[in-house]
């Protein structure tokens, strides 16, 4: 009986600490669009996972993961909340030549720099820029290097 109460203990623990990590499901816009979801780790540091169209020169698909710190939270406003954050990460892709034909792959590292507000409604909005150094392969080798994402990208989510 005490095992059972005890496995019980933990399985109900393990749930309610899962339940309260922070979550947040939506769509960055920049250099393409991208669906982007955020899972906090730790309270101060989540990490966001991003997968979308690339469409920097040639285009294609790229997926970047990022753990990212929470550095301040402003008090800029007496409702919602401000928050400014920073972290590194790396990113995959794939490059079309056109609509049809893959012309090699992608990969990287990035940084990111944003802010973001959450509305008093479970609504965010953010801010971000996120240098990249990358690498395209193709079929003759490394053809491409260089220094990609300088431009803000727009963040909605929705929290939960």
């Amino acid at each position: 009986m005490k095992k059972l109460l005890l496995i019980l203990a933990l399985t109900f623990g393990i749930a309610s600490v899962a339940s309260a990590q922070s979550r947040a499901i939506g769509a960055r816009l920049g250099y393409g669009v991208e669906l982007s979801y955020q899972h906090y780790l730790q309270p101060d540091a989540f990490l966001e996972a991003d997968l979308g169209l690339d469409l920097v020169g040639k285009g294609g698909f790229k997926a970047t993961a990022i753990y990212d710190w929470e550095i301040a939270h402003p008090d800029w406003t007496s409702q919602g909340e401000w928050m400014i954050y920073a972290g590194p990460g790396a990113s995959l892709g794939v490059l079309c030549n056109d609509k049809d034909s893959a012309s090699g792959f992608m990969l990287g590292i990035c940084g990111q720099l944003g802010i973001e507000y959450t509305f008093p409604i479970p609504l965010a909005l953010s801010l971000d820029i996120r240098p990249q150094i990358g690498y395209h392969f193709g079929d003759s080798g490394v053809y491409s290097a260089g220094l990609f994402g300088l431009m803000p990208t727009f963040g909605i989510r929705y929290r939960f």
